[in-house]
């Protein structure tokens, strides 16, 4: 499955930068991020690592500053043989992978007639422009577009909510960041809730063993908290690409079954509930 985010860029030219925007992305894809640097380990083939990350890529992300036509320290520029980045752009136009140019530094996007013949085709998307001094609202509209490239969901204001909770409780750990991975989780989750819940309701609506014990406290506590936990994992699971219906599912039955029991309740008289 093609799901892996390439950064491609000239370390002369803009390392900071395409490190900073890794950073950044990571937050949104943890895992999903490739930059050489951090990426491949000493004594691994670079040319061979490249090629094995480009044919996961579902985009490559070319970031381009002020010197990224003239080459890099090695003597390459754009359009040599030899030239990483050049390979990098051969290689995902091979494979059919699109292209997204990211300037930055104050650079401008190259005109066609600056690049060497065979790339001019190649980066014909519309630039998005990232600035230092505005770095963390120039990188929204790319976020945007990796959400929809990579088929994920971006975080909802509940998923927003539980990672800023978890943010403040992590102590110096890593933060916990909703990915599908973790929806998937949710989802069946959610699927073995509604089934308690369910079993809950049910409960409640068999005759009872004497007519002055209808529904205990103990029995609504937990039949509601069954169906809060429900809810909150069939919200978060329904944003899983590849549990959705599976989640959504289990959400319409913890709801019915919600219902039921909230019908239930007011239906009993207020003498044969012990509290």
């Amino acid at each position: 499955m093609k799901d892996r985010v390439f950064i491609s860029y000239r370390r002369a030219d803009t390392g900071p930068t395409a490190a900073r925007l890794r950073d950044a992305l990571e937050e949104h894809f943890p895992g999903q991020i490739f930059l050489d640097i951090e990426n491949i380990a000493a004594g691994q083939d670079f040319v061979t690592v490249i090629e094995n990350n480009l044919s996961i890529a579902a985009v490559l992300v070319v970031v381009i500053g002020r010197q990224w036509l003239e080459g890099s320290t090695s003597g390459t520029k754009l359009g040599d043989a030899n030239d990483y980045v050049t390979l990098e752009l051969l290689s995902a136009a091979r494979l059919n992978i699109p292209l997204l140019p990211v300037v930055v530094d104050g650079a401008a996007m190259p005109h066609a007639s600056f690049l060497p013949s065979g790339l001019a085709s190649v980066l014909r998307s519309n630039a998005i422009e990232i600035r230092h001094s505005s770095f963390r609202r120039d990188c929204e509209p790319l976020t945007e577009y990796l959400y929809a490239r990579l088929g994920v969901a971006p975080p909802t204001p509940l998923e927003r909510f539980v990672e800023a909770i978890g943010a403040k409780l992590s102590f110096g750990m890593n933060r916990f960041k909703f990915d599908d991975r973790t929806r998937g989780f949710h989802a069946i989750i959610s699927v073995i809730v509604a089934l308690g819940a369910t079993l809950a309701t049910i409960d409640s609506w068999l005759p009872a063993a004497s007519a002055e014990r209808e529904l205990l406290l103990l029995d609504t506590y937990d039949a509601v908290s069954l169906h809060i936990l429900g809810v909150y994992t069939g919200f978060i699971g329904k944003n899983s690409r590849k549990h959705r219906k599976l989640a959504v599912t289990a959400l319409a039955v913890t709801l019915t079954s919600l219902l039921a029991l909230l019908t239930k309740l007011t239906m009993t008289p207020p003498g044969q509930l012990v509290f």
